[in-house]
């Protein structure tokens, strides 16, 4: 969400950060508590341990998908935020190198 958010209106990602995000966490963290609360040994790996047998495997595919996703929002944003600050002249210069074969312009 984070390389996206310049994409939405402030009302749209107010509401699906606090309808949609807010309640997920909400939730998952309860039942971690939940879980903690009867199994207070299993604190090392408290997400994984909590999740039932049937819905380990797809859990565990969305949660690393999630994570390959957050990756590379963080890596678009970061760029980001280094060529507003380039072109604002708030950085030092950088060699910006793409390395898209369509797109094979060197930047600096």
């Amino acid at each position: 969400m984070f390389a996206d958010l310049g994409h939405f209106n402030v009302t749209a990602v107010q509401i699906s950060f606090t309808g949609m995000v807010f309640l997920a966490l909400l939730i998952a963290y309860s039942g971690q508590a939940a879980y903690l609360s009867k199994f207070p040994d299993h604190v090392k790996h408290i997400f994984y341990d909590s999740i039932p047998g049937p819905q380990y495997w797809p859990t565990f595919v969305v949660a690393n998908a999630a994570a390959i996703i957050a990756s590379q929002a963080m890596i678009s944003g970061a760029f980001s935020i280094i060529s507003q600050s380039l072109s604002l002249s708030c950085f030092p210069r950088v060699k910006v190198v793409r390395t898209s074969a369509k797109l094979n312009v060197l930047s600096q």
